[in-house]
Parts: C-alpha cells; sequence; structure tokens
C-alpha cells in the first residue's frame, strides 16, 4: 500500500452549498488544520484491489459529536488527491448507512441499512490535495449519532473508478465526534464492501472529511409549531375582520 503525501494544496473548482448549511452544526469532522497538515496522506489500495486498481469505493463510519437525535444532514466535505498535474473532472457517489459492522460473517456487507439517495456530485478538482467543498445533502435523517458513510470517485457520468484520484486521509486524533479504527475499502471492485474487505492504518487514521447538519424537529415539536401557526393566522384574520 502506498500513501502520498500531500505537498501542495489545490482548490475544488467547484462546490455545491445552500443557504442551510451556513447555520447547520459540524456534527463529525476529521479535518484537523487542513489539507497542509502533516498527518494528512493519500492512499493507494492497488496492494490489496484486483487488476492493479489504486482507487476503490472505501466506507468510513463514526459516532457525530452532538448529543441529540434524530440528525437531518446538511453537507459533506471530502478530501481528494488530484494525481495529476492539471485540473480534471470526476464524480464523488456518496451513499449514507445507519450503520458498520466489522465482525462475522465475513461474506457480509459493513455497511447496512441505506439511509437517504446515492448522490452524484459532478466536480472539476485543481491538482494535488484539496477538498470538494461542501456538498449539499437532502433526504439523509440519522435516527441516532451512529453513521457510516460509503464513497467513491469514478469517471464522470460512470461507476468506474477513477484512478487519477485518491480520497485523503489523516490520523487520529478526530476533531469532532469519534471514529472507528477499522474501515473497508472494495479490494475486489465488485460493487460491495465485504467484512473481510477490512483494515486499519497504522498509526490510526480516518478518512479526511466534515458532516454537517442540523438536529431534526420531532413529530410533536412540529405539531406544536403547526398549532401555534394556526392559531396564530385565525387571531390575526378575526383581528383583521373586527377592523373593518
Amino acid at each position: 500500500m502506498r500513501r502520498t503525501e500531500i505537498t501542495h494544496v489545490g482548490a475544488a473548482c467547484a462546490a455545491l452549498t445552500l443557504s442551510i448549511v451556513a447555520s447547520a452544526d459540524v456534527l463529525y469532522r476529521n479535518t484537523g488544520t487542513g489539507v497542509q497538515d502533516s498527518d494528512v496522506f493519500s492512499a493507494d489500495f492497488s496492494f490489496f484491489s484486483t487488476g492493479a486498481k489504486a482507487n476503490v469505493a472505501v466506507v468510513d463510519d463514526g459516532t457525530l459529536g452532538v448529543a441529540n437525535a434524530p440528525y437531518s444532514l446538511t453537507s459533506i466535505n471530502l478530501g481528494v488527491n488530484n494525481l495529476g498535474e492539471t485540473p480534471a473532472a470526476v464524480d464523488v457517489l456518496v451513499q449514507f448507512y445507519d450503520t458498520a459492522t466489522y465482525i462475522d460473517p465475513p461474506s457480509s456487507p459493513i455497511a447496512t441499512t441505506p439511509i437517504g439517495p446515492q448522490f452524484r456530485f459532478s466536480l472539476t478538482l485543481d491538482a494535488g490535495g484539496g477538498t470538494t467543498g461542501a456538498l449539499a445533502l437532502s433526504g439523509v435523517t440519522l435516527p441516532d449519532n451512529t453513521y457510516a458513510v460509503v464513497t467513491q470517485l469514478v469517471n464522470p457520468g460512470t461507476t468506474t473508478n477513477d484512478q487519477n484520484f485518491e480520497f485523503l486521509y489523516k490520523y487520529t486524533p478526530v476533531d469532532v465526534g469519534s471514529s472507528n479504527k477499522l474501515f473497508g475499502a472494495d479490494f475486489t471492485t465488485d460493487g460491495t464492501i465485504l467484512r473481510n474487505e477490512s483494515l486499519q492504518w497504522d498509526p490510526d487514521a480516518n478518512q479526511f472529511l466534515e458532516i454537517d447538519g442540523v438536529v431534526a424537529p420531532e413529530p410533536a415539536a412540529l405539531s406544536v409549531l403547526f398549532v401555534g401557526a394556526y392559531f396564530l393566522t385565525g387571531r390575526r384574520r378575526r383581528t383583521r375582520i373586527t377592523a373593518l
């Protein structure tokens, strides 16, 4: 396995944002002082995967650093290393799951119970190590503070691993929240990351990423809001009629 030390920073030329992201909380972060941090590196999985492929889909999991639940995710920001010398296009696939399990049986998937859709983000990234920027999420509500996420760098418009890019990783500790020491990679490139496809960095490291979101209102709280709005609207209407 080859680890590539990040020697220069490339900014993301494309980033998707929503106004709600600005007010969201940081639920999980493992970015340290940024891609220039000496603890950040990109990874080559060619030793484990078939067909001498260096870049494959990976699964990482962790615990959010905010105590309330459920959580509505608003964005994810990933560290990526463009191995080329010029800006290049790449698609990033992102799928969240409820949990990750690394124990037996080995033929079962690590990440289970998908939450929300699989997202495809089309980006153009500068050469070198950089970040994708805040990639906007919708329809992803975690029932508790544990999660798993499968990410993949693919050729634009395809599901073929793009060998011109690698994800960034950072040695622990994690800034916000916590993360399992284990993670998984699709060594066989068959589209499913199994429990016998797990590994651990030495020393411990996790994927370079940040997840933002807000605490989702409980149904009871939403009911109170709707009732309050109803009475407020009714009061305004009655006041208007009386004035006439």
